[in-house]
């Protein structure tokens, strides 16, 4: 049956408004790409089933206002993905902020990835080598997407997917 998984991972995706959260839930749970930036007000979440190790696997992804400020936001969350523009260095420059309320208002387990969101930009702000260096800062995993072109969007929920249950299983 289609509505049978195994288990419920809520994921959220972070960062500053206009970094293309919205674009990333919208690619990846119905490969479609808003070209208009929407502001979020408050909150939407949306579902998708994936297979990680032949088990179904139901992600409850919830895309943020950019205004993570409460435990509200973190509560129950199993994966976080930090998301900055690789276009805006103060999208980037604001990571640590997330990170700092990660830190405070989820458990240490939480799965966590850096994503720089709009590879496809020419007019970028923040290196390749810049992103990385950060999420090695923070011991967490780093990718570069777009939204716009599909680059990496499967692969930053395939990946957090996989730790998660990884660190389910344990």
């Amino acid at each position: 049956m289609e509505n049978q998984y195994d288990f419920l991972f809520k994921i959220l995706i972070i960062g500053d408004s206009g970094v293309g959260k919205t674009c990333i839930l919208s690619r990846f749970t119905k490969n479609n790409f808003i070209e208009k930036h929407i502001t979020t007000s408050g909150l939407e979440f949306n579902n998708k089933i994936l297979k990680v190790d032949n088990r179904p696997i139901k992600l409850q992804i919830w895309d943020t206002s950019g205004l993570e400020t409460s435990q509200n936001y973190y509560k129950g969350a199993l994966g976080i993905i930090i998301t900055y523009d690789i276009s805006d260095i103060n999208s980037f420059e604001d990571v640590r902020n997330y990170m700092t309320s990660i830190d405070i208002y989820s458990p240490n387990d939480t799965c966590k990835v850096l994503v720089g969101n709009k590879s496809d930009k020419i007019d970028r702000a923040v290196s390749y080598q810049e992103g990385q260096s950060l999420a090695e800062e923070f011991g967490i995993e780093f990718f570069e997407t777009s939204a716009k072109e599909q680059k990496n969007i499967d692969k930053v929920f395939d990946y957090l997917s996989k730790e998660i249950l990884k660190s389910k299983s344990k």
